[in-house]
C-alpha cells in the first residue's frame, strides 16, 4: 500500500482544512479520544441530549444475541484509484460487504482484525449494543463491569451510549461510516511502548496493572493508528476521527477491542 496522505483527498472532496493529531504523541485525556478528534463534516444543529435519550431507550432494551460476532467479508481485489480521482491520494483499498472502503496493509493487519474493527464502528453507527459487546475482549468486559459497579458509575450500556454520542457530537447527528484506515503508529516521543501507553488510563481506572493482565490473557496485543471517514446527516463525506490510537487483543483466532 502506498504511503497515503489523507489530507489531500479531504481538500479535494470536501474543500476543508484539517488538523491532525499524531498517533505517536502522548495523550492526556481518557480513551477513546473522540472528543479531541477534529471533523471535516459541516456543522448542523444537533440536540445531543435528545440523541442520548433516544439511544438510551434503544440500548436499555437491547439483549446480547447468541453466537459469536458475525464478520462481513472483503469483496473483490485491491482497488487502486486512477490518478486524478478525488480519493487517489488515499491509496489502495478493499471494499467490505457493507460497502466500506478499507485501507490497510495485510502484512500488518489480518483481514479478521480489520473486519472486527469495521463491526465496532458499525455498532456505534447503528446503536447496536449486541454487536458492540461482541467486539470487546471478554475478559475486559468482566473487569470493566466490576469496576463500574464498584465505583457506582454507569454500566457498560451507559458507556456504549456515551461513545455513540461522542461520535454523533462530532458529526452533529447520525452518521454512516464510509472509509476506515489502519496503519502502524509512529513511536511515542517519550520512548514508551505504544501498547503499554495505551493502557495507562485503563490501569488508572481499574486500579491495577491491567496491561500485564491483558498480555497474559491474550495471545497477542496489536496496536494501530486509525482514521474514520463517514457521511453526516447532510450526506456530506468527511473525516470523523483522525490519527487515533487503538489496541486489539488476539485470542483463539479472534480479534477484540478494549471499548
Amino acid at each position: 500500500m502506498k504511503n497515503t496522505k489523507i489530507l489531500a483527498v479531504l481538500l479535494a472532496a470536501a474543500s476543508v482544512t484539517m488538523c491532525f493529531t499524531g498517533c505517536g504523541k502522548k495523550k492526556k485525556s481518557s480513551m477513546p479520544l473522540y472528543a479531541e478528534s477534529p471533523s471535516s463534516i459541516e456543522p448542523t444543529e444537533f440536540d445531543s441530549e435528545a440523541y442520548a435519550n433516544k439511544l438510551s431507550e434503544q440500548v436499555d432494551a437491547a439483549e446480547i444475541s447468541e453466537g459469536d460476532l458475525e464478520l462481513g467479508s472483503i469483496n473483490g481485489e485491491l482497488v487502486s484509484p486512477e490518478e486524478g480521482a478525488v480519493d487517489y491520494d488515499l491509496g489502495d483499498y478493499r471494499v467490505s460487504s457493507s460497502g466500506v472502503k478499507l485501507y490497510y496493509d495485510e502484512t500488518e493487519f489480518p483481514q479478521e482484525l480489520v473486519l472486527t474493527f469495521e463491526k465496532y464502528f458499525e455498532s456505534l453507527q447503528d446503536g447496536d449494543y449486541s454487536t458492540y459487546y461482541k467486539t470487546l475482549f471478554p475478559e475486559y468486559i468482566t473487569e470493566m463491569e466490576a469496576a463500574l459497579a464498584a465505583k457506582g458509575d454507569h454500566d457498560l450500556k451507559d458507556s456504549f451510549v456515551n461513545q455513540c454520542v461522542r461520535v454523533a457530537d462530532i458529526t452533529k447527528g447520525d452518521f454512516k461510516v464510509t472509509r476506515i484506515k489502519l496503519e502502524k503508529p509512529a513511536p511515542r516521543e517519550d520512548g514508551q511502548d505504544n501498547v503499554q501507553g495505551y493502557f495507562e488510563m485503563l490501569n488508572s481506572y481499574l486500579e491495577k496493572d491491567y496491561y500485564s493482565i491483558a498480555r497474559e490473557q491474550s495471545e497477542n496485543l496489536i496496536d494501530a493508528c486509525f482514521y474514520v471517514m463517514g457521511e453526516g446527516p447532510n450526506g456530506q463525506e468527511g473525516m470523523i476521527l483522525s490519527a487515533q490510537k487503538i489496541v486489539f487483543a488476539q485470542k483463539d483466532g479472534k480479534y477484540y477491542t478494549f471499548g
